[in-house]
C-alpha cells in the first residue's frame, strides 16, 4: 500500500490537480477500464498497512498488440500520461 501512497503523495506535491488512478486487479482492470480514483480519504485508510487490497492483485499480463491497444485507448480516454507497474519480475516482463 505504501508504494501507492507514495505515488499519490508525490503527484499531489508536484501539482494538487494531478490524479492517481488505481486499476482494480492490476492489468486486468486497465483492460476492463475498472478503476478507482484516489483521494486523501481513500489513501489514508491504507497508509502504512500491508497487503494488496487497496486495488487488488492480478496475474494478467499485457502481451498482445490488441491488449496494448486497449490499454492505450483507456489511458487516452482518461488523460493518463504514465503507468507505474507495481509488482515483481513477472509483472515487469
Amino acid at each position: 500500500h505504501n508504494v501507492i501512497c507514495g505515488l499519490y503523495d508525490a503527484l499531489k506535491a508536484w501539482d494538487k490537480e494531478n490524479v492517481l488512478y488505481g486499476f482494480k486487479g492490476g492489468p486486468s482492470g486497465l483492460l476492463e477500464d475498472s478503476y478507482v480514483i484516489f483521494d486523501d480519504e481513500y489513501i489514508n485508510r491504507y497508509r502504512n498497512t500491508g497487503g494488496f487490497d487497496i486495488i487488488g492483485s492480478g496475474r494478467t499480463k499485457l502481451e498482445t498488440e490488441e491488449q496494448f491497444a486497449v490499454a492505450e485507448n483507456v489511458c487516452k480516454k482518461h488523460g493518463i500520461t504514465a503507468i507505474v507497474i507495481i509488482g515483481g519480475d513477472d509483472s515487469n516482463t
